[in-house]
């Protein structure tokens, strides 16, 4: 795969997370999960380590940052929450 593919990585990631297009998707989950309703878009990053810890592991894809928990991914762009998928 090459690395300039955006679509592409996009697409192999998504695979194995499960995607919502929107945080009232994800929340309606979460909401049936035990996730701290302080993530929310736009927490930063040591926001969401301070209530989470830190993650099982960090993937770094241009300018997004994915947070990898053992039940959900969240996505960080510009150091703040744009995306949560479980």
């Amino acid at each position: 795969m090459n690395s300039d593919n955006v679509e592409e990585i996009s697409r192999v990631i998504d695979s194995w997370m499960r995607p919502f297009r929107s945080f009232d998707g994800a929340n309606q989950l979460r909401n049936s999960l035990t996730v701290s309703p302080d993530i929310t878009e736009g927490v930063t990053e040591g926001e969401v380590e301070n209530v989470l810890g830190v993650p099982i592991s960090r993937i770094l894809i241009r300018e997004n940052l994915y947070y990898k928990y053992e039940d959900m991914i969240i996505v960080l762009v510009d150091g703040k929450v744009a995306d949560m998928k479980f």
